[in-house]
């Protein structure tokens, strides 16, 4: 067996060879059920944590795009800001 790196090593127990083993090496004992559940619940969580990352990652990105939408003029190079504008019918698209 290859050395697992420290990192993935949590989460070893996880992959779907292993899973796997663990079913058949054990397939006659009562609380593999629970443990079936419990890697259900587990799968479930990863995927719903990674989308709401993705999620973020992505309103991170519209946020910073609006910036290119303002005037040059309007941008404080002291502070890295954007000063509100001085006209009205600005474009504030997003």
């Amino acid at each position: 067996m290859s050395k697992i790196p420290k990192e993935q090593l949590k989460f070893y127990c996880m992959r779907t060879d292993k899973i796997n083993e663990i079913l058949t090496k054990h397939k006659d004992n009562p609380l593999l059920d629970y443990v079936k559940d419990l890697w259900t619940l587990i799968d479930t969580i990863e995927k719903n944590r990674d989308y709401d990352q993705r999620q973020l990652v992505a309103c991170r990105h519209k946020l910073a795009w609006k910036m290119y939408d303002k005037n040059l003029e309007d941008y404080d190079p002291e502070t890295r800001t954007y000063r509100p504008s001085k006209n009205p019918d600005a474009n504030h698209s997003c």
